[in-house]
């Protein structure tokens, strides 16, 4: 079936092998992708190969699925945004070949300026404002087991501009028990073990003996 643009509505049940619609200057028909736009335009079915373009939202109820090759997502201006790589299920951002994980984010070098924003990689933050000594965004690492270790940012006073980092483990057994704070590096470039407020460029705090140990290999 087909319709003019912006109106009608093309129907039915099983495999079409072609869907025809009204060339643009309306003098006939003529192969080529379909435009949905409007406020509700709805498709139900399968589109094996070609091209949607949408005006608006494309809305999965179900599952978007490429049968053959890679899965491309395109912006305006800026071309193919991210990529997902067939057989591995590889995410790639702003890379064409991410082989290396699982998702692999390509961009320029870190610099210490932009406030020391990862431009060209992940900038994790908070939806929210937080106090001072407050945790901010992290990122947590484990295995198969629910018990994770985590790093984090962490507001070092009223100015959030101000951020230092936690280092987290989870020691426990019992994988719903919380995480611990196994060493922190102040906004002012203090590392501290044991305590959550190094005054002094290492500060290691224990409430037990055998607070530093340095062991080298016997020259010969």
């Amino acid at each position: 079936a087909t319709s003019g643009p912006g109106t009608g509505t093309v129907t039915g049940t099983g495999t079409a092998g072609t869907v025809t619609k009204w060339s643009t200057g309306g003098t006939g028909i003529e192969d080529g992708p379909i435009t949905f736009s409007g406020n509700d335009a709805t498709f139900a079915g399968t589109i094996d190969s070609g091209t949607i373009t949408s005006t608006g939202i494309v809305k999965a109820a179900t599952t978007f699925q490429a049968t053959s090759g890679d899965m491309t997502f395109y912006v305006n201006n800026v071309g193919e945004a991210m990529r997902i790589q067939q057989n591995t299920g590889n995410v790639g951002i702003n890379t064409t070949n991410p082989n290396s994980g699982k998702l692999v984010v390509e961009g320029d070098p870190y610099v210490i300026t932009n406030s020391g924003k990862a431009l060209g990689g992940i900038d994790l933050r908070t939806n929210a404002a937080v106090a001072t000594g407050v945790y901010g965004a992290a990122i947590s690492f484990g295995t198969n087991g629910s018990g994770r270790a985590a790093i984090s940012s962490v507001q070092g006073s009223s100015d959030a501009d101000k951020q230092g980092l936690v280092f987290f483990t989870h020691g426990s057994g019992t994988g719903s028990a919380d995480s611990a704070e196994a060493m922190r590096i102040s906004h002012g470039g203090g590392v501290g073990i044991g305590t959550d407020d190094p005054i002094y460029k290492l500060d290691v705090v224990s409430a037990g003996d055998g607070l530093l140990s340095l062991t080298g290999a016997t020259k010969p």
